[in-house]
This record gives C-alpha cells, structure tokens and sequence, in this order.
C-alpha cells in the first residue's frame, strides 16, 4: 500500500471547516438511517429467520465501520486545517468500491422498494485512491438518490473509463437538480444536492478529482465523481 501526504484543494482552509463539519454531520445521518431501520427489525428478533438475522448483523457491523471511519474523517478535518490531510491510496477494483457501500444501504433500498444496478463495462479495470474516503462519496451520492429517487426506482451506479479517467456516475429517476452539465462549484449546486456533497467535492479534490451533474425535473438526475488514473503528490506534498 502507498501511502500518500496531499495537499487539500484550494480553499480547503480553516474558512471553509465549518461547512465541512456540516457535510460530516449529514453523512452521518446518512448512515445512521439504515441503522436504525437495522435495529427497529432486530428489536423483535422472533420474527426473523436465521438468514435473516445473519443478513442484519452484517448490516450492523458495516454500519459502525462506517461511523469509525466518520469519526476518523473528523480527526482530518483539523489535519486539512493545518494541511496535513495523509491518503492511505491503494489500488482496488470497482466492485471493492461499490459492493460495501450497498450492503450498507440496503435497509433503506428496502424500505421504498428500490434497487441498485450496478454496471462496470471493463471487468479489469482498477482505480487508484483512498478506498475509505471514496467509499464516504459515493455514499452519500446513493443515499441522495435514494432520498429524492421515486419508490420502487432502479438506482444505476456505473463505473466506466475513458482515456486517464475513471467516472463513477449515480443516476435516479426523481426530480432533476435543474443545473447544466459540470456546475462550476459544489457550493452553487442548488438544495437538491443536500450539504453531503460537499463533503463529495472535497473527497474528490483531495484526489485531484472533479464532480458534476445532469438532469432535469422529471427526468433523470446524474451526479457524478471523475478521478485521475493515477493520483499524484502535488508540490509541496509529501510521500511516506
């Protein structure tokens, strides 16, 4: 495993920590949902087949690897303030990126009766980064799909390349976020986004990375991350 010391984006300064500390707090509300769905079942365990019971637990313990790992995201935020925010980049597949994040979910998948498709055109393809960190991403980009995507939706997550790009897009069928293709700032993006994708732009900064959206309302909504093949030690980074 590399282990790689970036420096945050600009404007990833003390200015910007509280809207960090913001985004945090979404997310982890965003993981606490599927949780207490978990637990509300758990609570009469009698009803439930072996299966079943094995299938929550599971669920259980994702869900506070998740929180562990908020909780580590906290510590960085202090370390971004003084910049010394330290990736743990490492090569992984698409399906080591996607597959925890939707067990996680899939009590709330449940609940509206919806589904995540998951579609990866290049079998061998590998992505280079901070496993942990981009997971916390596209979290909170299925948890926005499945919040505003209509019960019984077929949530589409791809992973496809082109070029030294890697795309992770999230498509739902629910009202579209009325922007143009590639909005200039996660800032400006309007109230549909929720204040988690902003913890989304800076995850995919940190990899040297872009995001965006598409959609219309009444159409489909697309958010997606764009990340480097690579990710590479900028000037003034260092290298451990």
């Amino acid at each position: 495993m590399a282990v790689q010391s970036l420096s945050p984006p600009p404007g990833a300064d003390g200015a910007v920590l509280p809207d960090i500390l913001l985004a945090l707090a979404h997310e982890m509300r965003g993981i606490l949902s599927p949780l207490k769905v978990t637990t509300d079942l758990l609570a009469d365990p009698t009803t439930l087949e072996p299966p079943d019971l094995a299938r929550l637990t599971g669920i259980v313990y994702e869900g506070v690897r998740w929180l562990e790992g908020l909780s580590e995201a906290l510590i960085a935020c202090a370390l971004i303030r003084s910049q010394g925010l330290t990736l743990q980049v490492q090569e992984f597949s698409p399906q080591d990126w996607v597959q925890p994040v939707i067990q996680l979910i899939t009590p709330l998948l449940g609940r509206r009766g919806q589904q995540v498709r998951f579609h990866c055109p290049d079998p061998g393809l590998r992505i280079v980064g901070d496993p942990r960190w981009l997971g916390h991403a596209l979290l909170n980009l299925l948890t926005n799909a499945i919040r505003h995507g209509p019960a019984g939706d077929v949530i589409e997550v791809a992973v496809t390349s082109e070029g030294d790009r890697v795309r992770v897009s999230v498509t739902d069928h629910g009202a579209g976020p009325g922007t143009e293709p590639d909005p200039p700032e996660v800032s400006d993006w309007p109230p549909r986004m929720g204040v988690g994708l902003q913890v989304v732009g800076l995850i995919a900064g940190l990899h040297g990375g872009t995001v965006g959206a598409a959609g219309g309302a009444g159409q489909s909504t697309v958010f997606w991350v764009d990340l480097p093949v690579t990710v590479k030690v900028p000037a003034g980074g260092r290298a451990r």
